[in-house]
């Protein structure tokens, strides 16, 4: 065989590999882009009409696509349960992220960080709500139910570098149960008479989570 004919062969072969790694990365940016799209709508739903209430049916239509390619993603409504805890842990740890130790020196100072949380909860309480309905009735996700909403990721280990391994533990414990109260708090604020019992509310809240949580332990 001519030297000149194989070089042809073997760019032609490489041309075609070449080809056939765009198309598989074209392949699975539209595959990745496609679930994507399905996850939106489904926490759309979540947060418009709840857990129990949205259907595959209404994610589609949402999404701009069909059952069928739902299944191609996910085996039912309850796989979408798992994206939906992550999604809210992203966004609990974020506000967590904004806390710093300059909103720890005083329950004054730390009143901003507890409004920047319930502005937060205003815009997805219904999101948490529709989880919470949800993972009561699946047994199988209260381990990392329990290990997401409870505990607080790295925020005490950053706000108390030097502490001692048992103070982390004491102080990630009780700023987990506060963080759960929290919760409550925001509802019963949305919910104030008036601005002054509001802020008296928020307030209050931020005294208490200051000296539990932020203040000398020993």
């Amino acid at each position: 065989m001519p030297v000149t004919t194989r070089k042809k062969m073997t760019a032609s072969s490489a041309e075609r590999e070449s080809k056939g790694g765009k198309t598989g990365g074209l392949r699975n940016d539209l595959k990745r882009f496609t679930r994507e799209r399905i996850l939106a709508a489904a926490m759309t739903s979540f947060q418009e009409i709840g857990f129990k209430e949205t259907t595959v049916e209404r994610i589609v239509e949402l999404a701009g696509t069909t059952a069928p390619t739902f299944y191609r993603h996910f085996n039912g409504k309850d796989d979408l349960l798992t994206p939906l805890q992550a999604h809210l842990s992203v966004l609990v740890q974020s506000c967590l992220d904004r806390l710093t130790a300059r909103d720890i020196v005083s329950a004054q100072a730390l009143t901003r960080w507890v409004g920047d949380y319930m502005r937060m909860w205003g815009e997805v309480h219904r999101l948490c709500k529709a989880f919470w309905d949800a993972a009561s009735l699946e047994e199988e996700m209260l381990p990392s139910t329990f290990n997401r909403m409870f505990y607080t990721g790295s925020t005490i280990d950053r706000l108390f570098p030097e502490a001692t391994a048992a103070e982390i533990e004491e102080r990630k414990m009780r700023l987990g149960l506060l963080m759960l109260m929290l919760d409550r708090l925001a509802y019963l604020a949305s919910v104030a008479p008036d601005a002054d019992t509001r802020d008296k509310l928020i307030f209050r809240f931020a005294e208490m989570m200051w000296r539990s949580v932020f203040t000398d332990i020993s």
